[in-house]
C-alpha cells in the first residue's frame, strides 16, 4: 500500500448533491481525505476549516460526453491524479413496464449507465498510466433480483454490475480495483414520500451506508473487496 493510500486519497465522486453520493462524499472528507463531487446542480459548499481546501463541487451532467471530459480535466487539475472515482448518480421509473414511456427508459439508463461508462473512460487512463486506482460502483440489490415496476432501474444496474466485472478482469494487471456495492433499501428521495413514511424506521439511512462502503473501499493494497451486500435485517420491503 502506499503513502497516498494510507494517508488521504483524491476521490472523485457522482452524484453529490444528495443521497448517498453526499454521505460518501462527507463521510471521506470525514476521514481526511479529499473530494471532487460532480451533480447536476449546484453542490452544497463545504467551506468550514474542517473541510477547508478538500472539496471542490463542478456542475456536470454525467450523461453528456463533452460534460464529463471538461469535468474530469478540472478535477485533476485541482486536486492531482484521481486515486478513486465513486459511481453515485442515480434515477430511478417506479412504473410497470408497460407504462414505462421510452424517454423514462432512457433517462434511467444514460443516468445509472451510460454515465458510469462515460465518467470510468474519462478517468481510467490516467489510472492504468499509475498502475493505480479504485473504481467503486453503487449499484442496487435490483440487479441482483426482481422486482415489479422497476424494470428500466434494474436494467441499468445489471447492466452496470456486467459493464463492470468484465472491466475487472480487464484491469488486474494494472493494479486497478473495481468494488460494486449492492445496497438494499437506503432512505433516500428516490423512494415516494409515501414509502418513506412507512418504511423509513427499517430502511438504511445514506450515512451508514457510507461508513459501511468507506470502511469497505480503503482496504490494503493486496486485496479487495470486489463485491459488497448491504441490506436491512428485515430485507425487502413489502410495497
Amino acid at each position: 500500500m502506499t503513502s497516498r493510500h494510507r494517508d488521504t486519497l483524491r476521490i472523485l465522486v457522482t452524484g453529490t448533491s444528495r443521497g448517498i453520493g453526499l454521505a460518501v462524499t462527507d463521510e471521506m472528507l470525514a476521514r481526511g481525505h479529499t473530494v471532487v463531487g460532480l451533480a447536476r446542480t449546484r453542490l452544497e459548499s463545504r467551506t468550514s476549516a474542517k473541510f477547508a481546501g478538500r472539496f471542490y463541487g463542478i456542475v456536470c451532467d454525467v450523461r453528456k460526453e463533452a460534460d464529463v471530459e471538461r469535468s474530469v480535466r478540472k478535477a485533476a487539475s485541482l486536486v492531482g491524479p484521481i486515486d478513486m472515482v465513486v459511481h453515485s448518480a442515480g434515477i430511478t421509473a417506479f412504473r410497470e413496464f408497460r407504462k414505462t414511456s421510452i424517454r423514462e427508459f432512457d433517462d434511467v439508463l444514460d443516468t445509472n449507465l451510460r454515465g458510469t461508462i462515460l465518467v470510468t473512460k474519462a478517468v481510467l487512463p490516467a489510472m492504468i498510466r499509475r498502475r493505480s486506482g479504485t473504481i467503486v460502483n453503487i449499484v442496487s440489490y435490483a440487479a441482483k433480483t426482481v422486482y415489479t415496476d422497476s424494470s428500466a432501474y434494474s436494467a441499468s444496474k445489471a447492466g452496470v454490475t456486467a459493464l463492470m466485472n468484465s472491466l475487472r478482469e480487464e484491469v488486474r494487471k494494472y493494479n486497478i480495483k473495481i468494488v460494486n456495492v449492492f445496497p438494499g433499501a437506503v432512505e433516500t428521495a428516490m423512494w415516494p414520500v409515501s414509502v418513506r413514511k412507512k418504511y423509513g424506521k427499517v430502511m438504511m439511512s445514506p450515512a451508514e451506508l457510507a461508513q459501511i462502503v468507506c470502511d469497505a473501499v480503503t482496504r490494503p493494497a493486496h486485496h479487495v473487496v470486489e463485491e459488497l451486500v448491504v441490506r436491512p435485517v428485515v430485507g425487502d420491503l413489502r410495497i
